[in-house]
């Protein structure tokens, strides 16, 4: 008996969960509140840079660029850092992503501030950073 439950319980559907927005498809998702699409846009950055690897890795300071501050889906002054050769596809990924799904921020009263100077970034033990 418990040797067909073993069986029953590997070929069990799993869940999916559809949260997240899966990059790979078209769809969009529609998040009801700003918080909902912000917490989304943190984790698709997360899950960008993680698939990029190395998005870093630099061995001189010239091929390293960021820490641009900009107001997007509802974070003030959101900035990043990759080398040079995955900045314009990570920041164009990100801009697509908030267009696509941080419709919940519009209007979204921006924190102001005045813009800091920010620190050079340099290359240090093969990584990009400040």
């Amino acid at each position: 008996m418990s040797f067909i439950f073993i069986f029953i319980a590997c070929f069990e559907p799993k869940s999916i969960d559809t949260s997240i927005n899966d990059t790979s498809t078209s769809g969009t998702l529609t998040y009801s509140t700003c918080d909902e699409a912000r917490e989304a846009f943190e984790e698709y950055e997360r899950t960008l840079k993680e698939s990029l690897g190395a998005y870093k890795a630099c061995t001189t300071s010239d091929e390293c660029a960021g820490n641009n501050c900009s107001d997007i889906c509802g974070i003030s002054c959101h900035s990043f850092i990759s080398n040079t050769e995955n900045y314009d596809y990570i920041r164009d990924m990100l801009r697509e992503f908030a267009s696509d799904n941080c419709q919940a921020c519009e209007g979204y009263e921006y924190e102001l501030y005045p813009e800091p100077e920010p620190p050079p970034i340099l290359c240090e033990n093969e990584e990009c950073g400040m």
